[in-house]
């Protein structure tokens, strides 16, 4: 987000949170006495983990309902209104990690060894201080353009993730802020759920177009 002098002011990162456990050494080795603290995974990430993540921390998986009245309470604290929004399963093209910041991450694994989970989460933190703002819009309006493909192609996976030259138009100074969506393919990809029986909230999102 950037203000009207093109000041970033919000980079887009709110912040990255393991799912792991402080737990004491059951025994000695060459690197740290028994009873010393060491960082383990969570040996399963289970629904009520999800959600304390998501109340206390944030940025984890959605594993619970929209609807869940701790989560309710917690989203609309100080005047906040905010809602889990579910992608689609199974799709790494609508996945933001994927297309843009797992990539850093496993480049910075070939770079970098480690040897225990602190040495892994160390890893893992570099890497998203090192994720520019830049970057982050670049993978967002990645993400809007295959969401478009997507459509055009009924929700059909068998297309290429469109390149947009989003480095050049930077350069030039016609990056787009957001990828328009053409309004004859959000009424085709309508007709298309209509044949199919799938009318499920169509009511509602086409009055949404129309008073948009």
């Amino acid at each position: 987000m950037y203000a009207s002098n093109e000041e970033c002011i919000f980079d887009g990162k709110i912040g990255i949170f393991p799912f792991t456990k402080k737990v004491p050494a059951q025994r000695s080795s060459k690197n740290r006495a028994a009873r010393t603290m060491v960082t383990k995974p969570l040996e399963s990430i289970t629904k009520e983990v999800t959600k304390e993540l998501l109340i206390n921390k944030d940025n984890a998986k959605p594993h619970i309902n929209n609807s869940d009245l701790d989560f309710r309470r917690a989203a609309s604290a100080d005047g906040w209104n905010m809602n889990l929004v579910f992608q689609p399963p199974n799709s790494p093209d609508t996945n933001v990690n994927d297309l843009g910041w797992f990539w850093a991450l496993q480049s910075l694994q070939i770079t970098q060894s480690g040897t225990t989970v602190d040495d892994i989460l160390g890893a893992v933190h570099k890497s998203f201080e090192q994720l520019s703002h830049t970057a982050l819009n670049s993978v967002f309006l990645s993400l809007q353009a295959c969401l478009g493909e997507i459509m055009a192609n009924f929700g059909s996976n068998n297309y290429k993730i469109p390149h947009l030259g989003k480095e050049s138009l930077r350069r030039s100074g016609n990056l787009p802020e957001d990828i328009e969506v053409d309004h004859e393919m959000i009424k085709a990809c309508i007709d298309h759920l209509m044949e199919l029986n799938e009318v499920e909230g169509l009511k509602d999102f086409i009055t949404s177009l129309e008073e948009f």
